[in-house]
């Protein structure tokens, strides 16, 4: 493979950064607004943006495919619902590392969807990503509501990447495809804010610099950045390397987010760095791939 070649892996990596950074982000934002509410700023915000691009610079049609947009939408929003809430009741490293659970239903539901079975080296890859998540939070010792609702969102996280992948793999234009999204989530969230009467206030400042981080660099550029990619990056590798999100999201959190770093889960951490550079090495498929002997 060419650096050329490894340009989409390097930006998902970087990806990775930018979504580490919003669960303390989110935490903190949370003491301001409601979470539905910020979800439905966040990306109707979002939706307004790329709706500039799409109607003012690109020239395209909004609402061409629309039902594709809004499914992937209405998956990506049950995730961010149930993530955002989830938070209130646990830390933003074991929400980290439960949202990391992703990367064992990805290649579950390719075999059972797809019928796509994993080689030697993506399940070495994934056994290695997942112990690593397990030691970098350090598990789950209770579980409660928080827990629960979380890993809702690990089960559509995997649903989403798989959804985009087919989409993007047809040649699915980006840009639209977000803009539908986005646009989804973000009616369907400011209804259920209406429905609950939940307020719609935005208490100061660090809650609109949330909205706008979340909005434009979280949303607009990494769901281009994501969408984009996955068009020449396998499954599979894309969910190892998504779960460097969890490592980032540990990062941010013991230093912006001020929560008491162990040294022992940083171990993980380098668990799951391994594991994504496994999944990158160039080794020869038959290493990694049962043998058919034929009789002459």
């Amino acid at each position: 493979m060419t650096n050329k070649g490894y340009l989409p892996d390097i930006s998902l990596l970087l990806l990775q950064i930018l979504w580490g950074a919003t669960f303390f982000i989110i935490k903190d934002a949370q003491n301001y607004i409601k979470p539905v509410t910020l979800l439905a700023y966040r990306f109707l915000l979002g939706a307004l943006v790329m709706a500039i691009i799409l109607c003012c610079v690109q020239h395209k049609q909004l609402f061409k495919n629309f039902r594709q947009g809004m499914l992937l939408g209405i998956v990506l929003c049950i995730a961010y619902i149930s993530q955002s809430t989830g938070l209130v009741y646990i830390s933003a490293s074991n929400s980290g590392f439960i949202t990391g659970l992703f990367v064992i239903f990805v290649p579950l539901f390719s075999i059972i969807f797809q019928k796509r079975i994993p080689n030697l080296k993506n399940i070495i890859a994934l056994c290695i990503s997942l112990t690593g998540l397990w030691i970098l939070t350090g598990g789950i010792e209770q579980m409660n509501i928080g827990d629960v609702l979380t890993l809702l969102t690990a089960i559509t996280v995997a649903i989403h990447i798989l959804y985009t992948d087919k989409l993007m793999k047809n040649k699915t234009d980006a840009y639209i495809l977000n803009f539908q999204q986005f646009l989804t989530i973000g009616i369907i969230c400011l209804l259920v804010s209406l429905i609950l009467n939940q307020s719609l206030a935005i208490g100061n400042a660090t809650a609109i610099w949330a909205i706008l981080y979340l909005s434009i660099v979280a949303g607009v550029l990494g769901y281009l950045i994501q969408n984009i990619a996955q068009k020449s990056v396998p499954t599979l590798r894309v969910s190892l390397i998504f779960t460097m999100e969890s490592v980032f999201a540990a990062i941010f959190a013991w230093t912006l987010g001020q929560e008491i770093f162990i040294p022992s889960r940083a171990f993980g951490g380098l668990l799951i760095f391994l594991a994504m550079i496994l999944s990158e090495l160039p080794l020869e498929d038959w290493l990694f791939r049962r043998k058919s002997f034929h009789t002459p």
